[in-house]
């Protein structure tokens, strides 16, 4: 079990990177290296330029693709792909991705820990993966190329999203799927920063976000080493009392408990994983409310502010880990700062999200349980 919470600990920590500021009309300043691939596509073959700078050349048409990672996944239904899957990852939801039963899982509790022998039965076109800190990412690339292209795309980190998506559609040839996603997760972008720029640090809380393997009492965090936490706090207006602690590359892997409980928080966001508690699927909150109040009456957080203001929120990693996490982002800016985003309504950005971008058949008011910010 401890191979499984690291892994989704390393998972969150890429996965809520962010990135700094987007130019305001990014489609005049689209990279270089995208101009290029887009005049290649009319040729059989294409050759790109993917997220760790690796060049991969591709054939064209691309039939058959599998992942070993969800928010690749996730991606592919942004524009339009799902249809080309034909190997896939494991720990996916049912009610997102359809016909998940009649697609091979081709990966094991470990990201890189993949079943090769059925990736090769599978007569794929290409296989696309993610880099984390841990082992076996070369060793997959050594197994699997050249017989199968890899490519690298970062689709759970901000940084390199918007380039990686645009790579994605013109691999596919969606690029108006691809490029109509971006246009409205742009639009989100600029809601967040055109009120986030204009606070002075004194106006932004002091504020935790723990995670662990899914105990209330496991109390982990991320420095402002991780890969864009800087970012994220700029965006979200905020001050990540955990920024200047000791990590191994920005994880803080336990926090301790009497140093937390001198800080007295503003705000307390808690990613620990749920066990079903999170999902569409989910009917009600009560196993997230109990987790919360679990996590509150910990010594670490118990004589907070953020516990006696009731200023504890609760939100799931899907909303970090996969393109999603725009839509994170949106519930955390309106939670710390309601008085700047009053027009925001992130239920309703996540709503459109879910049925426009993923085409998934749900109504958030009646189904589906991805953040909880108390009574």
């Amino acid at each position: 079990m401890k191979k499984v919470g690291i892994i989704v600990v390393l998972i969150f920590a890429a996965g809520i990177t962010f990135f700094s500021a987007f130019t305001a009309n990014r489609e005049d300043n689209r990279p270089e290296e995208v101009s290029d691939i887009e005049q290649k596509t009319e040729a059989k073959s294409i050759k790109i330029s993917d997220a760790t700078g690796k060049e991969v050349t591709v054939q064209l048409p691309i039939r058959r693709v599998a992942f070993n990672h969800f928010s690749t996944a996730e991606a592919l239904k942004i524009i339009d792909a799902w249809d080309t899957v034909a190997g896939r990852g494991r720990d996916m939801d049912k009610q997102v991705f359809p016909n998940l039963d009649d697609i091979p899982v081709i990966s094991g509790q470990g990201l890189y820990d993949l079943d090769y022998e059925k990736i090769f039965e599978l007569d794929i076109d290409l296989f696309i993966t993610i880099k984390i800190s841990m082992d076996g990412y070369d060793e997959m690339l050594s197994k699997l190329e050249p017989r199968i292209p890899v490519i690298t795309m970062h689709m759970r980190e901000p940084g390199p999203f918007r380039e990686n998506l645009e790579k994605l559609g013109i691999l596919f040839g969606k690029e108006k799927e691809a490029l109509a996603y971006l246009q409205w997760y742009e639009k989100v972008i600029s809601k967040l920063t055109d009120q986030s720029r204009s606070l002075d640090e004194t106006d932004k809380p002091r504020v935790f976000f723990k995670t662990g393997w899914g105990s209330p009492s496991d109390i982990q965090t991320l420095s402002d080493e991780a890969p864009g936490i800087r970012e994220r706090n700029e965006l979200t207006g905020v001050r990540n009392v955990a920024g200047d602690l000791t990590s191994a590359g920005g994880w803080v892997q336990d926090v301790d408990d009497e140093w937390l409980a001198s800080q007295n928080l503003d705000i307390l966001v808690v990613a620990d994983p749920v066990y079903k508690g999170y999902g569409i699927g989910v009917k009600n909150d009560a196993l997230v409310r109990g987790h919360r109040k679990q996590v509150m009456e910990l010594p670490a957080f118990a004589g907070s502010k953020a516990v006696r203001n009731n200023r504890v929120y609760m939100i799931t990693g899907e909303l970090f880990g996969t393109p999603r996490f725009v839509i994170g982002f949106a519930y955390m800016a309106k939670w710390f700062h309601p008085e700047l985003y009053q027009d925001l309504e992130p239920k309703a950005l996540h709503q459109e999200y879910l049925t426009r971008f993923l085409k998934v058949d749900c109504d958030l008011d009646k189904q589906g349980v991805f953040v909880y910010a108390g009574d």
